[in-house]
């Protein structure tokens, strides 16, 4: 079940001036937000995949993933109180529901607990909140996991340490990730357009979902990586590139009266793998 659910994690992930002062050159005049992005998969120059996200109030309500034949694989439900998100379910094309995922926050806002059900397991993870760390603790049917999330002086984490390896993000001055280097795999590194700034509160991929505290994406994720596309940035930025040792992606955007309406992923071998169509209200 997992590996299924993989495929809708997969989907979500796939997102030079050296100007030190970007400007936003993207005024545009009336704020329109996001009601849907469709992100198409490509093997071989081919669409495979193909995950539709509808928004509501630039937050994601319902999500579908099918194959290009149009067979749905599954469904996904968003549901929020006080403008956070609580409870995801996923459900077959059949209509059985395969996973449910609730999120409990404490006072201040951060998540507490995250709870993931299935027909099949019950995984649990609980946050400890520290001065500079936060310890994360998954009770996966009995097997228990924890690893550490460290915090820098602006409270925002920048380092995770679990039992296989340890990972360090490094940020810029407006916290997009510049860098992501592990001791399991190697160190990938991402450029922005520093000239060129989305419109406010461009809805990326699941920005705005969490509330206000900047740390809750990674939590969700229970993973540090997923920071790349977070929206911890103060101020966000259009992805240009990321790369390692292994593979290299660039993004091309294309924009419509200020507004994104696309972005391709090109591999290292000029082969299109992967394009975000972006939809407003």
């Amino acid at each position: 079940m997992k590996k299924i659910l993989l495929v809708f994690f997969i989907i979500t992930c796939y997102s030079c001036n050296t100007d030190d002062s970007p400007s936003i050159v993207n005024d545009v005049s009336q704020q329109h937000l996001v009601s849907k992005i469709i992100s198409t998969s490509f093997v071989l120059g081919e669409p495979e995949i193909i995950n539709s996200k509808t928004y509501v109030n630039n937050r994601p309500i319902v999500d579908s993933i099918y194959s290009i034949s149009n067979d749905t694989w599954i469904y996904i439900n968003f549901f929020y109180e006080n403008d956070r998100l609580v409870l995801r379910k996923v459900s077959s094309s059949a209509s059985n529901q395969i996973e449910e995922f609730l999120i409990d926050y404490d006072g201040l806002g951060r998540i507490s607990q995250t709870t993931e059900i299935t027909n099949t397991y019950t995984s649990t993870t609980s946050f400890t909140y520290e001065d500079q760390f936060i310890t994360s603790e998954n009770n996966d049917n009995g097997e228990i996991t924890t690893k550490i999330f460290q915090l820098n002086n602006d409270g925002i984490i920048y380092k995770e340490v679990n039992s296989n390896e340890t990972i360090e993000i490094q940020y810029d001055e407006d916290y997009n990730v510049m860098s992501l280097n592990s001791s399991a795999i190697p160190l990938s590194t991402y450029t922005y357009d520093q000239n060129l700034l989305p419109p406010n509160n461009f809805q990326f991929f699941r920005n705005f979902m969490f509330g206000d505290y900047k740390n809750n994406y990674v939590l969700y994720e229970n993973n540090i990586g997923s920071a790349v596309f977070s929206d911890i940035a103060i101020v966000p930025k259009y992805h240009l590139s990321v790369a390692n040792s292994l593979f290299s992606h660039t993004f091309e955007w294309t924009y419509t009266n200020g507004y994104p309406t696309s972005r391709v992923t090109i591999d290292e071998n000029n082969h299109l793998v992967f394009k975000i169509d972006y939809f407003y209200n």
